[in-house]
């Protein structure tokens, strides 16, 4: 599993959502990726890819790459979203 973090330099909600999630992943031993969407080297193509249409926004994604929970906005309840798919359970992508 890892986690896709998406986040935009002009978002002050990015940096607090961004401290959650890596605690969340430093929590759950998931490896965290960041991106940011403004990068037109990596981060904004990667965006693309995974149709993230607002910032902040979490994905988790299986081993096989496919997508297995998102976050969008509010990432007061990672736990809540994330945890059934981590723990054996599962989330509506």
């Amino acid at each position: 599993m890892q986690l896709l973090f998406f986040h935009g330099r002009y978002c002050p909600s990015c940096q607090t959502a961004q401290k959650r999630a890596e605690k969340y992943a430093k929590d759950s031993g998931i490896p965290l990726y960041a991106f940011d969407v403004s990068d037109v080297y990596g981060g904004h193509s990667m965006a693309k890819m995974h149709r993230v249409r607002h910032v902040p926004c979490l994905i988790l994604l299986d081993d096989d790459g496919q997508e297995k929970g998102r976050i969008d906005w509010d990432f007061g309840h990672i736990e809540f979203a994330l945890d059934p798919t981590t723990k054996g359970g599962a989330v509506d992508a």
